[in-house]
């Protein structure tokens, strides 16, 4: 089972945020199993990190739809995945909330499915590609408003408001209509009705903390604004990056800090409203015989770099960091494993766990079943993010090395995190990184000519 969330930080969760989020039910799962704390998504965007999980699959080496919004970026109907894999092996598979299919329905191996998207028809979807989430809303008398801006006909004047106060603005139904509740009431009720002894594999993904920043009370009201604590680095951490990442990065003017104050303080009402929701799901959820995942498809700049949500799309650890732990009956307890993976390592290890042959030359994606006694594990570890061209920037990670190389002229990044945790100065050009820049180059090459493999259906 993978519980997931959208646009969360590596840092936005209680164990690794020194209490700054509050998430009690998130905290205690985690500590019955091994935690990941240097865990890197596959993108810096929602649609390909999602096609990644559900593969393990760089997603520059899989085939995507000819047409669409998102046509450039969905996984084409048909092709392999873990869902489709398992559903041949006797699992009955599920998907709750989001996933940015496209269309929305679209056939990837699960028996069930309960979609709750946020893309509107300006997004390219027409009016009856209507997720199960909104079609449940209108049945219980409430508008279809897909989308961030979350009002109907005739309130204009209210939407104008809310785009000027940035986007944040307390949920206007009441919480039991929010898409956090649906999704959650919905895994439950799922979880109710499959009491077999037939295997099951299931995602749950939460569409936030990403915007709209609409918490519900009581919510909305737990964390007033002026108590948030500002990151304290600002926008000068970028003033001595390279071209074009400077001028990326310094383009969107300053924010107000206390409009940083009220986007942060949203973020963490949505997280500790997802965590209670996770609570709910939990007592339905047999931990001595069920593996749980927790992780999140990118992270958020939340102030950090001086910038809010994801844009621009670059790998810097804000972005391509993120939590991601797992419990289940054969995983010790209280594990913190240091090493580099990536959470799309959850395709290969959920095959692992099933007993399935996992034809490794094929994928990407290792299985982490081997961190689960508390052995050591691959300290050598290579890590991407971000590798279809359209990013604008492709990453690699080793070690404390971190390269970077922008898509369109080649302006190269290398960052000693070791001693530049911040990621503000480059040592590409500094003599003593020649070698490993140089083997950076070869990986990323490497790692691009990789072709689309060719896989039945069903394995």
């Amino acid at each position: 089972m993978m519980i997931m969330t959208d646009q969360q930080r590596y840092d936005q969760i209680g164990y690794a945020s020194n209490g700054a989020f509050d998430t009690p039910n998130l905290d205690r799962l985690a500590d019955r199993g091994v935690i990941f704390e240097n865990a890197y998504s596959t993108s810096t965007v929602c649609v390909p990190a999602r096609c990644s999980l559900l593969t393990g699959i760089l997603h520059h080496r899989l085939p995507t739809q000819d047409q669409g919004p998102f046509g450039f970026l969905a996984l084409r109907e048909g092709f392999w995945t873990v869902p489709r894999y398992l559903r041949s092996a006797g699992y009955r598979t599920a998907l709750i909330g989001k996933m940015h299919f496209y269309p929305i329905r679209a056939n990837h191996g699960f028996d069930h499915m309960r979609t709750c998207e946020h893309l509107t028809e300006r997004a390219g979807y027409g009016p009856a590609d209507i997720d199960d989430y909104h079609i449940w809303l209108m049945r219980n008398g409430r508008a279809d408003w897909r989308g961030t801006h979350m009002f109907g006909p005739g309130q204009d004047e209210e939407a104008a408001e809310y785009k000027q106060h940035g986007r944040v603005r307390p949920f206007h139904y009441e919480a039991r209509y929010h898409p956090t509740n649906w999704v959650a009431e919905e895994t439950v009720k799922f979880l109710y009705e499959h009491r077999t002894e037939e295997p099951f594999f299931l995602i749950t993904s939460f569409r936030h903390p990403h915007t709209p920043y609409d918490p519900p009370e009581p919510y909305a009201s737990m964390f007033p604004p002026e108590d948030v604590d500002l990151p304290p680095e600002g926008r000068s951490v970028n003033e001595s990056l390279p071209e074009p990442f400077r001028s990326a990065l310094l383009r969107p003017p300053p924010h107000k800090e206390d409009h940083v104050r009220r986007i942060i303080a949203s973020i963490k009402a949505l997280v500790k409203q997802v965590d209670d929701a996770v609570g709910e799901i939990l007592k339905r959820v047999n931990l001595d015989n069920t593996y749980v995942f927790f992780t999140s498809d990118h992270g958020d700049y939340s102030g950090h770099r001086g910038l809010l949500n994801k844009s621009p799309w670059y790998p810097f650890e804000d972005l391509s960091r993120v939590p991601f732990f797992c419990v289940g009956p054969n995983v010790l307890r209280g594990l913190r494993v240091k090493e580099l993976v990536q959470n799309y390592d959850f395709a290969m290890t959920c095959l692992d766990l099933a007993g399935l042959p996992i034809p490794a030359p094929v994928f990407d994606a290792p299985s982490l079943c081997g961190f689960f006694d508390g052995q050591a594990g691959n300290t050598e570890r290579v890590v991407y993010c971000a590798t279809t061209p359209i990013l604008g920037c492709s990453m690699i990670r080793r070690g404390k090395l971190k390269y970077m190389r922008a898509s369109g002229d080649g302006t190269e990044i290398l960052f000693d995190l070791a001693t530049d945790p911040l990621e503000s100065c480059s040592v590409a050009n500094d003599p003593r990184y020649s070698e490993p820049l140089e083997d950076f180059r070869v990986l990323l090459h490497q790692c691009m000519s990789r072709e689309i493999p060719n896989l039945p259906r069903d394995m």
